[in-house]
């Protein structure tokens, strides 16, 4: 597939904000994608190593991910810069070193997807839509973490 510039916009790079967008106190919303939009590699295994792997990721760049979303052919992640040494970038990297070994023959697309929340997105509402919305569309085949408040006061689903 070609753009009017005659470059097959598969070789072009995503877009990125400068560095100091995804450090410090940033809250970005990532999603890697599989080469080909490929499936099969999710499995319970597979959702152990990676779960392990985004907590060493985490711990090491000074982020929390409160919630990941484990799809058939991508993955979404919601990073929290906890202090002002927190590197989203250098942890994306880090993460996708480790994991691309679990997930053979599959392959990552050759750069995450990313968006970097404006304050008025980062009410739980706003960057909480689009993961449920993918969710919802693949609830069979997802492995997701996703607490609400209410779920986290309750949950067994009792009174």
């Amino acid at each position: 597939m070609q753009t009017s510039g005659g470059t097959d916009w598969r070789k072009r790079n995503l877009p990125r904000r400068a560095p100091e967008f995804y450090k410090g106190f940033a809250f970005v919303f990532w999603t890697h994608t599989m080469e080909a939009r490929r499936a099969g590699w999710l499995s319970d295994t597979f959702h152990a190593q990676f779960r392990e792997l985004l907590l060493h990721a985490s711990a090491r760049y000074h982020l929390m991910c409160p919630v990941y979303c484990l799809m058939p052919d991508h993955i979404h992640m919601l990073w929290i810069g906890l202090d002002e040494g927190s590197d989203q970038r250098r942890a994306a990297r880090f993460l996708r070193q480790h994991v691309s070994p679990l997930l053979l023959p599959t392959k990552f697309q050759k750069q995450p997807h990313d968006h970097v929340l404006r304050e008025q997105e980062r009410e739980r509402k706003q960057f909480a839509k689009e993961v449920r919305k993918d969710y919802q569309c693949n609830r069979r085949s997802c492995l997701a973490t996703f607490c609400t408040n209410a779920e986290a006061r309750n949950p067994a689903g009792t009174s």
